[in-house]
């Protein structure tokens, strides 16, 4: 529902009414670096075993001592390394996590044969701790140091990785740093990945390492919690290249932007729907295969048209489409299939293994509950001006006052189990904000219910007419959200959102 009031106007003849339910709507591996030499034999028999033999046992382990004086830079981003680097035999060991996600490599252990294998750029390497021997391609290498484990960590040699894929590393002895230079990427940002044709957002993506994200696109502005098995890390010092990325268990589980000019999967932001469909198919049956077993989503026809889905295994893709614009792509979620199951903003059927267990939505209470619903109000400010920029429109600030306002008729519409402007007991729109002592020239009110979090929310704004207006008009300078959960009368969660515009006196 929408509403909007001018100050010294009748306020029931600027009502924009306008309801939809169901969502209802109102309104990387230590190189071996060499300090100062490096050397390595090359020209053993290639093998590909999967284990380390034993002959390739390390006899004589060296000397390991921790370097925490010893600093490593990717693209002239310091790694925040914990544990600190180690100098073994006078050559330095860094943690595999840490680095490698960060340089871009994938990497997986198998702990019954102790084998590390890591991916970068369709190249494969694999290494086991206290072995002298490599595999680079299913041809082994002679290495002088081999990888260790220590304190439930993989350190390995750094040169060694770098240079085997291609990279840069040079040793800076008079500031003990490495300096890596990773090859395709821009010093400081992600911004070289801006034209993807995988499945990533500014060169993140599903499964990658926190530190990874750090390193492609810094430390983020605000980090807020989430009830789907993630918190979400938001970008937004600009508008125009909103990123918020969902981090659980240190994993990247979802990723979502609405920036100007990006790539993702091959289909640039503001494509029409005919783009992607030529691409992805938009059905409404989406099927997939994840390891607990077979998903089956059902789109509504309102889904299929304004935030179609894609699932390909364990990656779901959520379009996010403007259906006043030819169906243009204004935003993109990718997410794991599970968590999209926890998610619950499609029908869906499953058929699991015993051993499975579907996932639920982790919703919190007392003040853990208040701080996800703060979450969620930033995030609707955040995603509303994404939206305004991209359509050529003036950003909002945050309007403390006016959030309040919306946090109490969104508590008064949960507590008293309605779904309007007019509250039996607080009055109208107008007599709220007279109320509240807001000096307003112009203001606005969208609601929304429902809806499983404030990305469909803000865009299920979008997509109304009514709302849309509020939404995009160039006349309101600022903006408070409020966000609260209630209880349907089947006992079931309900999120409740408001936004509310000004522009003051």
């Amino acid at each position: 529902m929408s509403r909007y009031i001018k100050s010294g106007t009748n306020p029931s003849a600027g009502q924009r009414p306008g309801r939809r339910w169901g969502g209802a709507i109102s309104a990387a591996i230590a190189c071996l670096l060499a300090l100062p030499a490096w050397s390595a034999e090359t020209g053993a028999s290639a093998w590909a075993a999967e284990t380390a033999p034993s002959l390739r046992s390390v006899s004589n382990s060296p000397v390991v001592e921790s370097r925490p004086d010893i600093t490593i830079e990717v693209n002239g981003r310091k790694l925040n390394l914990t544990p600190p680097p180690l100098l073994a035999d006078d050559r330095t060991l860094v943690p595999l996590r840490a680095v490698g996600e960060a340089m871009g490599a994938r990497f997986a252990w198998n702990g019954q044969t102790r084998t590390v294998e890591i991916e970068q750029d369709a190249r494969t390497i694999r290494l086991w701790p206290d072995v002298r021997y490599i595999s680079i391609d299913n041809k082994s290498q002679s290495i002088d140091v081999p990888p260790l484990l220590r304190e439930d960590r993989v350190f390995v040699p750094l040169r060694l990785l770098c240079e085997s894929f291609g990279n840069e590393v040079i040793w800076d002895g008079s500031n003990r740093t490495a300096r890596i230079t990773v090859k395709g990427a821009l010093s400081g940002a992600g911004l070289a990945y801006s034209q993807s044709q995988e499945l990533a957002v500014f060169g993140v993506r599903l499964g990658d390492g926190s530190e990874r994200v750090r390193f492609l696109l810094g430390e983020p502005r605000r980090i807020d919690p989430g009830e789907y098995g993630f918190e979400w890390w938001v970008y937004n010092s600009d508008p125009a290249k909103l990123v918020m990325v969902g981090i659980g268990g240190g994993r990247v589980q979802a990723v979502f932007t609405a920036a100007q000019g990006v790539t993702v999967g091959g289909i640039p932001m503001d494509a029409p729907r005919t783009v992607i469909e030529s691409r992805y198919p938009l059905k409404a049956t989406v099927t997939a295969k994840i390891p607990e077993g077979d998903v089956q989503f059902q789109l509504s026809s309102q889904d299929l048209k304004e935030r179609p889905l894609w699932a390909d295994g364990e990656k779901s893709v959520v379009f996010f489409l403007d259906s006043a614009r030819e169906g243009r792509l204004t935003g993109i979620l990718l997410i794991d299939t599970k968590t999209m199951m926890a998610r619950t903003q499609y029908s869906y059927q499953s058929q699991l293994w015993n051993w499975a267990k579907p996932p639920r939505t982790q919703t919190p209470a007392g003040e853990a509950l208040q701080q996800l619903t703060r979450g969620y109000e930033r995030q609707v400010v955040d995603i509303t001006n994404a939206i305004r920029v991209s359509l050529k429109g003036n950003p909002v600030s945050w309007d403390e006052d006016m959030a309040v306002l919306a946090r109490a008729h969104c508590r008064d519409m949960a507590d008293n189990r309605f779904f309007s402007h007019d509250s039996p007991t607080k009055g109208t729109f107008a007599q709220r904000v007279e109320r509240s002592g807001v000096p307003y020239r112009i203001a606005g009110e969208n609601l929304a219910m429902g809806y499983v979090d404030a990305i469909q929310a803000t865009y299920s704004w979008l997509n109304s007419p009514d709302h849309r207006e509020n939404l995009l008009s160039s006349e309101y300078r600022s903006l408070g959200a409020g966000v609260e959960f209630g209880r349907h009368a089947s006992g079931e969660t309900v999120r409740y959102y408001a936004q509310e515009f000004v522009t003051r006196k």
